[in-house]
């Protein structure tokens, strides 16, 4: 979701930083009056240093950077700990608001999600800012309601050609939860086709070829979200179901072992009681 500028950005402020102490340093070393001038000024340039970095736009955007980090690795608490963090900053661009809701929704906090993006002034949001708000606002309404028909119904006249991608993931996620198995994979297809590196929209294919029987692709696509990106437990549950059929139970038990050993997400289309629900059915088949 942002890019390396961010990094780059704050990498020069840390630096001025860190200058705001070894020059001074070096300057006691080599004595002189310089050095007692530096010393009686050393609390204000302090003070004024840590003040600019505090405000600096990229401070922010590297603390939502490696909250988005934490997402991808699975560590749900700690993403949102670090955006927790970074829309406390001054100058915290409304992206990093509206990804802030999206990680309180990973942890279950659907009010608090749902009440950051209200406060959030929809007609100052640019193109990319304001698919990202209806894009989490119809997760929130999947949530709320316990139904996919009502994120789907409010994404209804936003799937637009160019759509933003994260459109294309969330109404591909809503459509794996219901019936119309053929028509969810029709359109996972086209999200997947304009984001190969999309570790969701990835995930959200490996479902829909593993529901509509397409064990092949499945496998494929599963082989590179397991070893280039971490497999999600939705994916890892789908494609167990896919091995037990082939009778390698045990690996399957080993799936969902993997699955639950994931941090619950509020997400999920499967459940923690689900995973545990079917493991223990897999093991007494085992027996």
């Amino acid at each position: 979701m942002y890019g390396k500028k961010a990094i780059y950005f704050n990498y020069k402020s840390y630096g001025a930083f860190i200058g705001l102490i070894f020059i001074p340093a070096l300057l006691i070393l080599l004595g002189g009056s310089m050095a007692y001038m530096f010393l009686s000024l050393y609390p204000i340039f302090f003070g004024v240093g840590l003040g600019l970095i505090l405000a600096f736009p990229g401070l922010t955007r590297l603390m939502a950077i490696n909250s988005n980090l934490a997402l991808k690795l699975d560590q749900y608490k700690k993403a949102l700990r670090k955006i927790r963090i970074a829309v406390k900053l001054p100058f915290a661009p409304i992206s990093i608001h509206i990804f802030h809701s999206y990680v309180e929704m990973i942890n279950g906090n659907i009010k608090d999600a749902g009440d950051i993006l209200n406060r959030i002034n929809k007609d100052s949001l640019s193109y990319s800012e304001k698919a990202k708000w209806e894009a989490v606002n119809a997760l929130i309404l999947w949530k709320n309601s316990e139904s996919p028909d009502s994120g789907l119904k409010y994404l209804e006249d936003k799937d637009r050609k160019g759509a933003d991608e994260a459109i294309l993931y969330v109404k591909g996620k809503l459509m794996n939860l219901k019936a119309e198995t053929s028509a969810a994979r029709k359109y996972n297809e086209i999200a997947f086709k304009i984001n190969q590196s999309n570790r969701d929209i990835l995930s959200n294919m490996v479902i829909s070829y593993c529901r509509t029987g397409q064990d092949r692709d499945a496998k494929k696509m599963f082989r590179t979200l397991y070893h280039d990106m971490k497999a999600t437990s939705d994916a890892l549950y789908f494609m167990a179901k896919i091995i037990e059929k082939e009778n390698k139970k045990s690996d399957a038990i080993d799936f969902i072992n993997k699955a639950l050993e994931i941090e619950t997400s509020g997400l999920n289309l499967i459940s923690r009681d689900e995973l545990k629900k079917y493991l223990a059915e897999l093991e007494r088949e085992e027996l």
